[in-house]
């Protein structure tokens, strides 16, 4: 379907249509069985979006449903005092507040287009007759709550149980390389897409002791940083930050 560029479409590849994308497999909501994947091809229609741009916010109904094809969108919430706290940064396959949608609710966070992205979005009602005609829809929109989930509780650990502020920038910086990392070699590459003082936001901290922090781990030899891009260059002594080669339980381990 003809794609309905908010703006910033030349900035991202061209993808005509679900069936004939080739970034599916492997993402965790879109990669279908034939059948069900021209279905949901049918149904929906892709949107561009700028940088900065809000695809939906805190407290407003759902009327359509987006899932993220191409680009990074930040969550985010907001405190009764206007405190802002960043959740995560949702990735290609990622149904943005699909808990919402399924539950009938408001949205609970609001979602900014972190990069120029683009989603392909489906009327609620067409959604819901897609998950309950499909059961391996309804199987992956059960696998993208339980991914949410898992990302709220280790967002949940970092911030509360973390003793020092070094703590929580090493794990998020190694969740990061878990999720985010654009190479896996020897050194991950993690393009975060975030200002120090958007760090600080998830973090609970000022953005002066996210620089701080940064400034010791490249002096230390533990990362290397070039624009939006931070390489993690010495795995084993960040993770030692954590006590984490003494319980591998803990969420925050690399494999």
């Amino acid at each position: 379907m003809k794609s309905q560029g908010v703006s910033g479409s030349s900035e991202l590849p061209c993808i005509h249509g679900c069936v004939r994308c080739t970034y599916r497999q492997g993402r965790p909501f879109c990669n279908f069985g034939p059948e069900a994947l021209r279905y949901f091809d049918k149904i929906g229609h892709s949107v561009n979006y700028r940088r900065g741009a809000a695809l939906f916010s805190e407290g407003q109904r759902p009327s359509v449903v987006s899932v993220l094809c191409q680009g990074k969108v930040r969550l985010s919430t907001t405190s009764s005092e206007g405190k802002r706290m960043i959740l995560c940064l949702a990735q290609p396959g990622d149904v943005l507040g699909l808990s919402a949608v399924l539950g009938g609710e408001a949205y609970e966070v609001t979602a900014e287009a972190a990069s120029p992205c683009r989603v392909r979005q489906v009327k609620l009602n067409d959604f819901l007759v897609f998950v309950n005609r499909f059961a391996e829809a309804g199987v992956h929109a059960a696998q993208c709550l339980n991914m949410d989930y898992r990302q709220a509780l280790q967002n949940l650990r970092r911030v509360t149980l973390s003793v020092s502020a070094a703590e929580k920038l090493a794990a998020f910086l190694l969740e990061s390389a878990n999720r985010y990392a654009v190479s896996r070699s020897t050194e991950s590459k993690v393009d975060l897409g975030l200002t120090h003082e958007e760090i600080g936001q998830i973090l609970d901290m000022s953005r002066e002791t996210v620089s701080r922090l940064f400034g010791r781990f490249k002096r230390q030899g533990l990362i290397t940083v070039r624009g939006g891009t931070v390489t993690i260059r010495n795995r084993k002594e960040l993770s030692r930050l954590l006590g984490i080669q003494s319980d591998p339980r803990l969420p925050h381990q690399m494999t």
